[in-house]
């Protein structure tokens, strides 16, 4: 048998279920942190700010921190590829609905350049902020399955 053509061992998934489900877990909830697990920084550090400069750039772009409404299904395709970024999504939309009811709260300046998640529509780069924070959540679920195939060892 040749170098190229040597078998390759099936990865037993049973063993390693729960150290697999953390790794994925923690590299939704702060993106790069499942490299970090993996003992590769310098790919961690890389996406963080990558996924973290897409997510905040895009707010500031004045994006809208998407949720599921009923009456418009396709919403919810947008709240899914925000929902990616993990725990930045979910701290800046509590932040914002938090500070918009109350002014003398510590981040109201935060929420309020950012229009309290309410998106500004007028603002002519309001798409670009949509689309910078949906790309800033599905690159972090790349960035999981990157780290997901570096535990099953099908990639270094």
């Amino acid at each position: 048998m040749t170098e190229s053509a040597r078998k390759v061992e099936p990865v037993t998934v049973s063993s390693n279920l729960w150290y697999i489900s953390v790794l994925c877990v923690l590299g939704w909830m702060i993106p790069g942190s499942g490299h970090l697990l993996l003992k590769k920084p310098k790919r961690a550090v890389t996406f963080f700010l990558c996924i973290m400069i897409l997510f905040f750039w895009g707010m500031n772009l004045g994006a809208k921190i998407w949720h599921y409404e009923r009456q418009q299904p396709l919403t919810f395709f947008a709240m899914v590829a925000q929902t990616g970024v993990g725990t930045p999504y979910f701290v800046t939309r509590a932040v914002g609905t938090y500070a918009q009811n109350h002014s003398e709260f510590y981040f109201y300046p935060f929420a309020g350049r950012f229009n309290f998640g309410q998106g500004v529509i007028s603002n002519i780069t309001f798409e670009y902020g949509n689309t910078f924070t949906w790309v800033a959540g599905l690159l972090n679920f790349l960035v999981i399955l990157d780290a997901f195939d570096i535990v099953m060892k099908r990639k270094e």
